[in-house]
């Protein structure tokens, strides 16, 4: 986030303020460049592509995967462009980032068909009374409303969002397959994760999740749950930053204390 504030700091006069449609990769979005995610996807191209890339190439291409957190739509266009036979079901609770995903996919008409979004909250348990909150907004140009003092982010608005657990959504929605699992929901992922032991079990997807200490901290976490939950099924877990496998010996080399990184866990199938 500093070194993107800076950035866009010296590229803001010749950027301006109004918001622009650009493509990248052959995807659509419509951006706000003084948003973080928005920024990167203009000037790199991609967001996160690590995530899309990493140790992914045994999944196939009509690969079933769910995008939780998926803000403006920036990763659930890459997984349906990645798994070009593949759906993506992209979940986001807050009101803001819903209106940007929705808007991305009518950008995208051929992806969006393989694309189902859906707004609520995903956690250890459903219903709609929950007391969750989460980010939509990193502001680069410091117009953000009580950022977080670490990551940036701004809580989006969330009134008369639900929750669901992964395991009560695929018995709802009759899912029979899921081979990815992406969870970025700033320090939620473990009740993410907790909510859907049954499909970890039973479908055995590939997950990415992201991790950094101080958000663990913040709610009570630790790193040894993870592994206390993932590995009676079998699940082993790896950097995607360095490629080695995160023990709970070298979590606390791998895993940065006042940032964040994304393990990938994987079991046999």
């Amino acid at each position: 986030m500093a070194a993107a504030k800076v950035a866009y700091r010296v590229m803001r006069p010749v950027l301006g303020k109004k918001p622009r449609i650009i493509e990248r990769g052959g995807i659509r979005y419509r951006v706000d460049l003084s948003e973080a995610i928005d920024f990167a996807l203009y000037v790199s191209g991609h967001f996160q592509d690590h995530v899309t890339n990493a140790g992914l190439k045994a999944i196939p291409p009509d690969a079933v995967v769910f995008d939780v957190g998926a803000n403006l739509g920036s990763m659930a266009l890459a997984f349906a462009k990645r798994f070009p036979r593949g759906k993506v079901v992209a979940f986001e609770p807050t009101h803001p980032g819903f209106a940007r995903l929705r808007e991305n996919l009518e950008l995208n008409p051929d992806l969006a068909k393989r694309v189902t979004a859906v707004q609520t909250f995903v956690s250890d348990q459903s219903g709609t009374t929950h007391g969750l909150s989460a980010c939509s907004s990193w502001k680069l140009d410091g117009t953000g409303a009580a950022p977080h003092p670490l990551h940036g982010g701004s809580l989006g608005a969330v009134e008369g969002v639900p929750a669901v657990s992964l395991d009560d959504y695929c018995r709802d929605e009759g899912v029979k397959r899921l081979d990815l699992l992406k969870i970025d929901t700033d320090g939620h992922e473990l009740a993410v994760l907790r909510g859907a032991r049954g499909i970890l079990k039973r479908l055995r997807p590939a997950i990415i999740f992201e991790i950094g200490l101080y958000l663990l901290e913040e709610r009570g976490v630790r790193v040894d749950d993870y592994f206390d939950l993932l590995e009676p099924l079998g699940y082993r877990l790896v950097s995607c930053k360095s490629g080695r496998d995160v023990t709970r010996e070298t979590a606390s080399r791998e895993i940065p204390t006042r940032s964040t990184t994304d393990l990938l866990a994987l079991a046999p199938r």
